[in-house]
């Protein structure tokens, strides 16, 4: 039926349908003016529709969008080679691939100086281009640019044509729909279920984000040919909280437009709320569909009147009875043919299938296919873990109708001729029920407690987890979703799937609580528990089921994140043993999985945390082996090399490159390599800067801004004060706006005070002492709370620290040795505690020394020749043997030269005491020479010496050791007695 044909239809139909049946002839008489087509397709629909009972009727505005949705697809004309041959941006457009309600789908080419691939582009379809479609199309683009899935069509590129015609490039998918690529490769029921588990991977993910698709359906599902499967078509996909981007929500009644009624919802049929309930509606229509390669009713004429009645009226058929149908037909036919069926062996299949489906599958599909959305599952993720469930032969949440319910459902129907039959019969299944009631409450309790622990971690606290400001409310969910899985936990034994969400759910609430590097409470104590629950959990499993890569990942991320929390509380040894395992599991899980991008982030991230630990991340404990480190970074870059390779538009994976590329930078300058380190610094923060222009994400701002802050290190070094005070500030600007956005965050504060603390430092070199004294007091601030927070927690106290080396420094430039000495002893204190804490600490031993370096210089300053000495001497101790290794600390010679440096000054104030003896001011000038000898030969091994150490110290550079050097000789060899000078 053509659109101009159903609206001549819909015209005369509304003229007739509020009239009594015996007033509409003489109308249609008029109406239809001889066209007996046109009047036997009314009747139709008339006869339909009296067929109904009057509660049930559906507005005919809703059947006028739902018939041309049907209709809509096979009579639009099409202009795709209009496209066909245009260039838009650097892509040459080169065939149509698809088309929808809304848009069309080209295969282009993209060829031009930078590289030459293969794309999908989507334009709004001819014709079709109005304000809403253009509205919803622009919608579809926003949406696709938060969405990073390996089961969802990633979204490359987008724009505008010079004519002002939208349009967005998509990774192109060769593949076919799901339920023709299973019926084409003859996939065995199993698998099937597994395909289907990945699509549900892709809508809960969308779910998460507050997305509900509103049009699954084979079409939209495609399998690549390696069996990879793809869910496309976000056209009419509706955000739960509009205002998310900006919109408002659009009436559901105008989907009805392009949606595709055989997958569609009773609550989107009828127009009423969409939920991702509807979306469980319409997953379980395709699955049906894989299983039985038919609808879930049996329809005859397929008009939108008998769709309609279908979906909302009509109990779907049991998918075994369906097959077993089939299997009764195709005899059927043969035997009014007179014929033997001549497809026994298919029939065969259907009724070994008919028997696999029948059970637990019967009972997971029709759950699923309910038509009170709170009667199907709670949500997609509940959905598939039915699936897995069936699929391990554990029980399963989903159950047959009750007869009780079913039994209700009848009296409804035929409620006149059956009241008295139905009331005996409820009052006998009333007792049914409450006996059936009584046998299964524990296992209903169980499943309605592993839901709602599943809704809150997996549903609730992902769908908020990047907004910003979340971290209380996450604080709020993960306490009560802990609770829940204490009392699960006792029960999981033996259930592997209820394990893996048990581990996955304690590892969130690690996050949650003091996973250092995300938005988290600080309770860097608890993350360390529900991480240790999390391990023990993945240590099981993956005893268990060595061959499954998920477990094999759950077990590296589990032991990785342990060492993170471990290294942050003063225990570097068993840190390394964690990280260690994580190496190890991820490596093996590589030779296996080579090209898997999961496994790929995980090694990447292991090889990441071991750096941290062997190298140190400036204010986080270390092991001090650079070199091992230096090679760890390396292979960081090449496995991010590896995962570009396979997702060259990804802007995830772009932005880790970026942050790998940073950790590079940081390496080498931790090695003394300054100069080196500069490109790497400069290629991240192009990276960095690029990203956030493109989306200014929590995680894209912290990336940014903790790139301004190596970079300024670097303007310190070169001696460029104004620069790094500017990117400073610039840095200042985003850690405020990070933190007011989520003022709990303790990782939005900590990057607060460490700007605040850097502008300190740079506007004190410039001389700005006001603006200095002003910046460092609210840095003192803001990390004396976060310590009072976590009182253990080793980073703060390392950030605390070198907030006071910073504050001495400042009043240190400006003259008031006083206040600068009261900061560097407050810094030695707690530096001290810390080392005591965990003497394997290298880094923690090499800061010690570089502040007692800084009181020595003080207490000289202040004529405490004794105490200068005795603590440069200890100055000298500590970080002595690291610098004379056979592989020497960068970090170590910059203090070991400094404390030589340090005590050649107080030799020297100790000979210009015109009161000593000639003999013993000779001695003085004799030890100020030499050790300042000792000074400089320490200084020709640096690398790259400047006026900065690489963890950001302050020293006395070798150009000034040799004026003193050369002033000492010439006291010594004069035989002068006069002053320092």
């Amino acid at each position: 039926m053509t659109p101009e044909r159903w609206q001549q239809v819909k015209g005369v139909l509304e003229s007739v349908l509020e009239l009594a049946p015996a007033e509409r002839a003489a109308i249609l008489d008029q109406a239809c003016d001889g066209d007996q087509a046109l009047r036997q397709e009314v009747e139709t629909l008339l006869a339909a529709d009296d067929e109904i009972p009057p509660e049930k009727k559906l507005d005919s505005k809703l059947l006028n969008e739902v018939a041309l949705a049907v209709s809509d697809a096979a009579t639009t004309p099409h202009h795709a080679d209009a496209w066909i041959g245009r260039r838009v941006g650097p892509y040459n457009i080169v065939e149509q691939v698809g088309a929808g309600g809304m848009g069309e789908v080209y295969r282009a080419v993209r060829d031009d100086e930078h590289y030459r691939k293969q794309v999908a582009i989507k334009v709004v379809r001819a014709g079709q281009d109005s304000a809403l479609v253009v509205s919803r199309f622009r919608n579809e683009r926003q949406i696709l640019a938060g969405l990073d899935h390996p089961n969802i069509a990633r979204l490359l590129d987008g724009g505008t044509t010079k004519e002002g015609a939208a349009y967005f490039v998509m990774e192109l998918i060769d593949g076919q729909p799901i339920d023709e690529y299973c019926k084409q490769h003859k996939v065995e029921v199993a698998e099937r279920l597994k395909l289907f588990l990945q699509v549900c991977s892709a809508v809960q993910y969308a779910h998460q984000r507050l997305i509900i698709h509103r049009d699954i359906k084979p079409g939209n599902i495609l399998v690549t040919s390696e069996g990879m499967p793809k869910l496309l078509d976000f056209g009419i996909a509706k955000l739960l909280d509009a205002n998310a981007e900006g919109g408002q929500p659009e009436p559901t009644l105008t989907i009805f437009r392009i949606l595709t009624p055989a997958y569609a919802s009773p609550e989107q049929v009828k127009g009423e709320p969409i939920t991702t309930a509807s979306d469980v509606y319409s997953l379980g229509v395709v699955l049906y569909q894989l299983l039985t390669g038919s609808s879930p009713y049996h329809l005859i004429s397929r008009t939108p009147q008998e769709i309609v009645h279908a979906v909302c009226e009509l109990e779907p058929e049991r998918p075994s009875t369906a097959l077993r149908r089939m299997v009764a037909e195709s005899k059927e036919r043969a035997a009014q043919k007179f014929q033997a069926p001549t497809n026994g062996a298919h029939d065969g299949s259907l009724r070994k299938r008919s028997k696999r489906l029948s059970g637990d599958l019967d009972n997971i599909v029709l759950m699923a296919l309910r038509k009170e959305p709170q009667r199907r599952y709670a949500s997609v993720e509940q959905f598939a873990e039915d699936i897995r469930r069936h699929l391990e032969n554990l029980p399963v949440v989903a159950r047959k109708d009750t007869i009780r319910y079913r039994a209700s459902k009848f009296v409804t129907r035929h409620r006149a001729g059956v009241i008295a039959a139905a009331l005996v019969t409820l009052t006998l299944l009333v007792g049914l029920a409450v006996t059936i009631r009584e046998a299964r409450v524990a296992q209903q309790r169980f499943n309605e407690v592993r839901s709602l622990a599943n809704s809150l971690i997996f549903d609730i606290h992902d769908s908020i987890q990047d907004l910003p400001g979340a971290t209380p409310a996450r604080k709020l969910i993960v306490e009560k979703a802990l609770q829940y899985l204490d009392s699960l936990a006792r029960a999981s034994k033996g259930d592997p799937s209820l394990q893996r969400e048990l581990a996955a759910a304690y590892k969130r609430i690690g996050d949650v609580q003091g996973y250092p590097y995300s938005a988290n409470l600080g309770d860097t104590a608890g993350a360390r528990r529900s991480y240790e629950k999390a391990l023990a959990i993945r240590q099981t499993l993956y005893s268990s089921y060595p061959e499954n890569i998920d477990d094999a990942l759950g077990l590296a991320e589990s032991s990785r994140l342990l060492g993170d929390v471990l290294m942050v509380n003063d225990d570097t040894k068993a840190a390394l043993e964690y990280v260690q395992r994580a190496v190890q599991v991820g490596e093996q899980a590589d030779r296996t999985h080579p090209d898997n991008v999961k496994v790929l982030q995980e090694l990447t991230k292991d090889y990441e945390s071991k750096a941290d630990l062997l190298a140190g991340n400036f204010n986080t404990t270390s092991l001090g082996d650079n070199a091992s480190a230096l090679a760890l970074r390396r292979k960081e870059l090449a496995m991010e090399e590896r995962l570009l390779a396979l997702a060259p538009d990804d802007l995830t994976v772009k932005r880790d490159v970026g942050a790998r590329v940073a950790k590079m930078g940081d390496q080498l300058l931790l090695d003394g390599q300054w100069r080196e380190a500069l490109p790497y610094y400069v290629q991240a923060q192009k990276v960095m800067e690029d990203l956030a222009n493109r989306s200014q994400t929590t995680k894209t701002l912290e990336y940014l801004d903790s790139m301004y802050s190596r970079v300024q290190e670097v303007d310190v070094w070169s001696g460029d004060f104004r620069h790094a005070l500017t990117i400073n500030l610039r840095a200042l600007e985003i850690s405020k706006r990070l933190s007011s956005a989520d003022p709990h965050s303790t990782k939005a504060r900590l990057g607060l005070t460490v700007d605040w603390s850097n502008v300190a430092d740079s506007a004190s070199r410039l001389g700005q002492r006001g603006q200095a004294v002003s910046a460092i007091n609210q840095g003192r601030s803001l990390i004396g709370e976060l310590v009072r927070l976590d009182p253990k927690n080793t980073e703060f106290q390392g950030v605390q620290a070198a907030v006071h080396v910073t504050a001495g420094d400042v009043f240190r430039r400006s003259g008031d040795v006083s206040q600068a000495l009261h900061y560097y002893r407050e810094a030695l204190s707690l530096t001290s505690q810390m080392q005591a804490a965990d003497p394997n600490n290298v880094d923690g031993r090499l800061r010690l020394a570089a502040i007692s370096n800084s009181v020595g210089e003080m207490l000289t300053r202040s004529r405490d020749l004794k105490g200068a000495s005795e603590i440069l001497s200890k100055a000298l101790e500590l970080a002595k043997p690291e610098a004379t290794s056979s592989h020497p600390n960068e970090q170590a010679l910059y203090s070991t030269a400094d404390s030589y440096t340090g005590l050649a000054e107080v030799e020297a104030t100790l000979a210009a005491d015109t009161g000593l003896a000639r003999g013993k001011r000779m001695k003085h000038w004799t030890q100020a020479s030499s050790l300042a000898e000792r000074s400089l030969k320490t200084w020709a091994q640096v690398k790259e010496p400047g006026i900065i150490s690489p963890d950001g110290f302050d020293c006395i550079p070798p150009s000034v050791v040799e004026e003193r050097f050369a002033r000492y000789k010439t006291a010594l060899t004069s035989g002068q007695a006069g002053g320092q000078g």
